[in-house]
């Protein structure tokens, strides 16, 4: 576990979310994704979860779109699939979709 995944444990909704998933490599892999996405955009997860969805939607697509420009597509789709995860888990009274004609990572 990198040290930005166990700072981002300090927030509980954070470290609820991680603590879900049965496998310990998805936990590690998205919880380091949402790392990349918190560094990125400067967000804490609750200040992500704060976001209604459409602009939490776009603030993890500039890091995803980013990081897919950049050659990093394994990790692109880390983050788009941890970002909607753990928006939808934790944010329980609205959730957001990823739009499959405007959010594709080529």
């Amino acid at each position: 576990m990198s040290e930005d995944f166990k700072r981002w444990m300090e927030y509980p909704r954070f470290k609820e979310w991680i603590e879900h998933f049965r496998d310990r490599t998805t936990s590690t892999d998205y919880g380091n994704a949402m790392a990349v996405l918190f560094e990125s955009t400067g967000l804490t997860p609750d200040e992500f979860l704060n976001l209604n969805p459409v602009e939490a939607r776009e603030k993890a697509w500039l890091v995803v779109f980013t990081l897919a420009d950049s050659l990093d597509r394994s990790r692109a789709l880390l983050v788009r699939a941890a970002s909607k995860s753990f928006y939808n888990k934790m944010n329980k009274c609205e959730s957001f979709i990823w739009d499959s004609r405007k959010h594709m990572i080529p």
